[in-house]
């Protein structure tokens, strides 16, 4: 027998063995791809702690001042709004 028909997946172990720490609803692929979004989030915020403090001030200026712009619009814009029919 060869070691190839004797392997069993990662996700057969991981849903069937007894004692595993591994939830059985998520692979290794979805644990993976977590971890690599966890990484980027983390990378993103340590370059934004570099940056400085006045650019960081600017940024949530900036992004305060297009959210409050964009629910105006939208608050306005709306089929509730205009007084139209929803549509199904």
């Amino acid at each position: 027998m060869s070691f190839l028909t004797r392997r069993r997946s990662i996700d057969t172990i991981a849903d069937f063995e007894p004692g595993t720490r591994l939830a059985p609803t998520l692979s290794w692929p979805h644990l993976i791809a977590l971890g690599a979004g966890a990484g980027c989030i983390a990378g993103r915020l340590y370059l934004f702690v570099r940056l400085p403090v006045s650019t960081q001030v600017n940024f949530f200026i900036w992004n305060g001042l297009g959210l409050v712009l964009y629910f105006a619009f939208a608050r306005r814009n709306t089929c509730l709004a205009r007084g139209e029919e929803q549509p199904a």
